[in-house]
């Protein structure tokens, strides 16, 4: 296999496994899961996130499959996240707990959007990749294992004795996700410096 074809066959595993993502965050969205099998597409999900980083390093990276997968990142953790909501008001109703649940993930979903925008400005503005930095990687597995554990909590009926740890991890989730959205809003500083004294 020439490297062309090398970096093709990357492309499509890369891709393939951020469409499979997206189709399971599309099943969340409008189909109705058991508790159990939310659990394992938000494992799956997860897994997915690393396999298709590790395909697009052995040559399937490409500015539009970077941004593809970007999108697709925010929209399946705003999913999981809106359903685990949705999920709260169905069995608890509006009680002071969900309120405040509600507060915390539309916090992190507005986040998401804002890092999405800046993420494809600053792609835009260079002219290459949108690449996922490190805090927004964590922001993204913050958010997967905070779901994962509500879910848990939720089979178990003991989600209002361990809401406790559901804010930590959504409170980790906004500040690494604020952490990642002012780390783009540097290198794009930096970069328009850069330019501007060329």
């Amino acid at each position: 296999m020439n490297k062309n074809n090398d970096s093709l066959f990357w492309w499509i595993v890369a891709n393939g496994l951020t469409t499979l993502r997206l189709l399971i965050a599309f099943y969340i969205l409008f189909w109705s899961p058991t508790m159990e099998v939310f659990l394992c597409l938000i494992i799956i999900g997860g897994i997915t996130d690393i396999l298709d980083g590790l395909a697009a390093g052995q040559g399937g990276r490409t500015r539009q499959g970077a941004i593809y997968d970007k999108g697709v990142d925010k929209f399946f953790c705003a999913v999981i996240l809106g359903r685990f909501l949705y999920i709260c008001v169905v069995g608890f109703g509006w009680t002071t707990l969900v309120i405040f649940l509600f507060i915390f993930v539309a916090l992190v979903i507005f986040l998401e959007a804002l890092i999405s925008v800046a993420g494809i400005i600053f792609a835009s503005y260079n002219r290459t990749r949108v690449e996922a930095n490190i805090w927004g990687k964590i922001k993204m597995w913050a958010e997967v294992l905070t779901a994962g554990f509500a879910i848990l909590f939720l089979e178990r009926n003991t989600l209002p004795e361990n809401a406790w740890l559901i804010f930590i991890g959504l409170g980790l989730s906004l500040l690494f996700g604020f952490i990642s959205l002012i780390t783009y809003v540097l290198d794009y500083k930096r970069l328009k410096e850069k330019k501007i004294k060329i």
